[in-house]
């Protein structure tokens, strides 16, 4: 019902290079801002395949539950491995998955 924000990740710049922080660290600096971080919906195995697949992960919106009390379609997913994965470069793998990214599927 409000406008609200939520820490996701939080890079690090420092004079021997930076880093991406890990979940604990990032809720810690979180804390210490007063506010929320994105929450952990759980740890998967494998990737979703279809829109079904992750509308079983992601069924209804945590942040709208708690935000507003209701839950609402969340838009989708971004995921990260833990513990932290890196590229060549020094990039964080991550993705984001869309339930809009699949075709419509009616919901069983």
């Amino acid at each position: 019902k409000d406008v609200s924000f939520r820490l996701f990740d939080c890079l690090i710049e420092g004079v021997n290079g930076s880093w991406w922080l890990e979940r604990s660290s990032l809720e810690d600096v979180a804390r210490k801002l007063e506010v929320k971080c994105v929450p952990i919906i759980g740890y998967i195995d494998h990737l979703p395949e279809t829109a079904q697949d992750l509308y079983m992960i992601i069924s209804e919106s945590v942040v709208a539950r708690e935000e507003s009390g209701t839950g609402a379609t969340p838009e989708g997913v971004v995921a990260k491995s833990d513990p932290l994965v890196y590229d060549k470069k020094g990039n964080m793998l991550i993705w984001k998955l869309k339930m809009k990214d699949f075709k419509k599927v009616e919901k069983s």
